[in-house]
């Protein structure tokens, strides 16, 4: 075969298996705050990031290292060029993986003297059903991008060994991956792995004459180790160090480890069940190397070791494979105390370690090569089945509620999912399955108090004020609360105040009177008097407390947001569309935000803006009944009551409820 036609059946494979993902929407898991303008990563921190480096030289490294600048690019690009259309952005990744899968064939036949060889291992990696989160999820185009820049590096390392020289392209690529995903950290060792594997009898040559490249590149790895270890070991006070490991202890989390090791490479040759999440409880902690569980996972990892030395004179290509798996998965062990250790596994680490299976599959397939034909037809059918189980896994990640449905039903230990998928009931007005999906979670992660305040939410909506305010008061005693102690407040007062107990609020009006800018009072304290002045109709008061938090904190979403329905209220509807604005310009998905900035330009005869606006909201947000809810007062405002009515109908089968009731009573009245 020739290297076009490879490249052709690659195009066919990857396309045809992830045709399917291109439909997805976003999910609650790191999409939305990849994509989000004012989120932690991506491409938020990618506008940033300049502006950081020119105030503090030395904080470029780190923020190379935790902002992964590269990742949050290409979204930028998609943003430009696809906007909000999703399914661009999908296909943005599943072009990436094809670059990547393309790489891997050309490393592949480099390393297998075959090209045939190479396409079935580049098959394997394309297919393998491992793949869909990094492919099917949004935010694991980090994953791909590093994939893809180290299989690359590896292609042009691996052509300058046959030539006798080195390759500098392949050191600027490691570099560029690193901007990825400082996963990358561990490739210079399997450049040198390479090496052996191809020419092993040259490879003391081969370090003499590269011992200088070898060595920027350990100090290099060295560094971003280090920047890296001493931003995850960083702590807030005053948490415990329990909390800082999976199990409770370094000992559970070391015990434990080699067993997911273990389920790892399971994943590699079985991977019948997937699913998105393992936090904490899905895995059984092991609180001692004693376990014979443990001790069995240990001599599982210790032999595999031992078979990958063991095998690098016979069998190098065999060797090689293996310590890439090695390798490549090593960045994510849990080694030292940092938070998120409890994230003890996901999927999408598996990335560039299905490269190494690939590899000894297709060393496998040529094993068998006096049967070529039946070797050939079951081979073929595994890829089939691979790809069967890529395509309905990539369902999955269809959008949010699907994804945590799945996840649950998958694994019904998993305290996050639970949570995740309370929130999603929440949000769609089903408090009963919301309320039991909370409660699970916090069985299941009674650490958390993400899980109380959801709960104090679901009962606050539902007129359930002492069992609301019970939740806060146990979640500000969890240790983890001191990260979220000022929402809890927050959502505490609002609770004395929605259930006609303002007695019991702290003193927010003194805030109001004496709290300028200048003496950095919690925007969130002032944004709560400003509520708790409009319920009781001091609506200059509530206006003065909202510019006062807007002065400490100009750009917060629900600042804006509030003082817009205060405007509202009083009629003043240009000054309420400029804040909904605003509110949209930090938070695109306030679907609440949307619906007031539509009735806003109704309200000021902007007709044709109020229409764009109501069409945005309802097609970013097809079940949410505010958005009906909008677009029913809207036509009903233009006497449009045929369109009117047909959207309070829609806001009524999604909820029944007294809001959709009274819309339909409002068309009938007026039709």
């Amino acid at each position: 075969m020739k290297t076009w036609h490879c490249l052709g059946v690659l195009f066919i494979a990857v396309f045809g298996a992830y045709f399917n993902c291109l439909g997805n929407g976003l999910v609650d898991f790191d999409d939305a705050v990849v994509l989000h303008p004012q989120g932690a990563f991506g491409v938020a921190n990618v506008k940033r990031l300049p502006a950081d480096i020119l105030k503090i030289p030395l904080h470029a490294l780190s923020a190379v290292v935790t902002a992964r600048p590269l990742a949050g690019l290409s979204h930028m690009l998609d943003l430009a060029l696809f906007a909000e259309d999703h399914w661009g952005h999908h296909l943005s990744s599943v072009a990436y993986h094809f670059l990547a899968c393309c790489f891997a064939f050309l490393a592949a036949a480099e390393l297998l003297g075959s090209r045939s060889a190479g396409l079935a291992a580049a098959l394997v990696f394309a297919l393998h059903p491992v793949q869909t989160e990094s492919v099917a999820y949004l935010a694991g185009r980090r994953d791909i991008l590093c994939g893809l820049l180290c299989l690359a590096s590896l292609y042009l390392w691996l052509k300058g060994l046959r030539a006798g020289r080195t390759a500098a392209w392949s050191v600027g690529l490691w570099a560029l991956a690193l901007t990825a995903k400082p996963a990358a950290v561990t490739l210079p060792l399997l450049w040198a792995a390479s090496a052996a594997a191809l020419k092993p009898k040259e490879l003391k040559d081969h370090l003499a004459r590269n011992w200088r490249l070898y060595a920027v590149c350990a100090a290099a790895c060295l560094t971003v180790a280090a920047v890296h270890l001493t931003m995850n070991v960083e702590r807030p006070k005053n948490i415990p160090s329990e909390l800082l490991w999976h199990g409770g202890s370094a000992a559970a989390q070391w015990a434990t480890e080699p067993r997911i090791v273990l389920h790892a490479l399971q994943l590699m040759v079985w991977p019948a069940v997937l699913n998105a999440d393992y936090s904490p409880r899905v895995f059984d902690i092991s609180r001692s190397f004693l376990e014979p569980r443990a001790l069995l996972a240990l001599a599982a990892c210790g032999g595999l070791a031992w078979l990958a030395w063991a095998l690098r004179r016979k069998r190098p290509l065999a060797s090689f494979a293996l310590a890439w798996i090695m390798l490549t998965y090593a960045p994510m062990l849990h080694v030292f105390p940092a938070l998120h250790n409890n994230e003890v596994f996901t999927e999408h680490w598996l990335y560039l370690p299905i490269f190494g299976f690939a590899l000894l599959s297709a060393s496998l397939l040529n094993e068998f090569r006096r049967w070529p034909r039946a070797s050939w037809l079951c081979f073929g059918l595994l890829l089939c089945l691979c790809a069967a189980r890529t395509v309905v896994r990539n369902r999955d990640w269809k959008d949010a509620f699907t994804l945590w449905s799945k996840t649950v039903a998958t694994y019904p230990r998993c305290g996050r999912a639970h949570g995740v998928l309370g929130r999603i009931l929440l949000q769609r007005g089903n408090w009963r399955a919301a309320e039991a999906n909370f409660l699970q979670a916090a069985e299941l992660r009674p650490e958390d108090p993400r899980n109380l305040t959801n709960l104090a939410e679901l009962y606050s909506n539902t007129g359930r004020f002492g069992d609301a305010e019970q939740a806060l008061l146990q979640a500000r005693k969890l240790p983890l609360s001191l990260q979220n102690l000022d929402y809890i407040d927050y959502s505490l007062d609002l609770t004395y105040l929605n259930s006609g107990r303002p007695d019991k609020m702290r003193k927010l009006d003194e805030l109001v009177r004496v709290a300028g800018p200048e003496r950095r009072w919690r925007a969130s304290s002032l944004n709560l008097a400003g509520l708790a002045a409009a319920a009781r109709g001091d609506v200059a008061t509530a206006e003065k407390a909202y510019l006062r938090a807007l002065a400490v904190s100009p750009d917060a979403p629900d600042l804006l947001y509030n003082l817009g329905v205060l405007y509202y209220a009083q009629r003043q509807f240009d000054m309420a569309a400029r804040n909904f604005e605003g509110v949209l310009k930090g938070d695109p998905a306030n679907m609440r935000a949307l619906q007031f900035l539509a009735l806003s330009y109704a309200e000021s005869g902007e007709a044709a803006r109020a229409r764009r606006a109501l069409d945005l909201a309802l097609k970013r947000a097809p079940r949410s009944v505010e958005a009906w809810l909008a677009a029913s007062s809207f036509h009903l405002k233009l006497k449009e009551f045929p369109e009117a009515l047909a959207a309070a109908k829609q806001a009524a089968r999604l909820e029944r409820s007294p809001r959709t009731d009274r819309q339909l009573y409002l068309v009938y009245r007026g039709m």
